[in-house]
């Protein structure tokens, strides 16, 4: 069976901004060649929706949402694993006017 979406953009390729928007980033992006560089600033979540369809067969996810609990095939409750990361950056508190 083969899926298709569709993004519409009358016929012609889709501008780098175009493109964006339909693998999931949603803030403001400047339209400037150096966008594609990394110029416009992005969220970590916009990133994962934007590499999302690379891996959906195109497609890109109705919704997001964050795995909060892992259960067995007994409805019993796994444990998070414990992570022995270090802290290497100090945080600051915030600066407030």
């Amino acid at each position: 069976m083969r899926r298709r979406c569709a993004s519409g953009h009358g016929g012609r390729p889709p501008s780098g901004s175009e493109m964006a928007r339909d693998f999931g980033i949603l803030g403001p992006l400047a339209a400037v060649p150096a966008t594609v560089l990394g110029a416009s600033e992005v969220t970590p979540l916009e990133l994962a929706r934007a590499y999302l369809p690379l891996a959906n067969r195109g497609c890109p996810p109705s919704e997001l949402s964050a795995v909060t609990a892992v259960y067995d095939l007994n409805g019993t409750r796994l444990d998070l694993q414990k992570s022995d990361a270090i802290q290497v950056v100090r945080r600051r508190p915030r600066l407030t006017s």
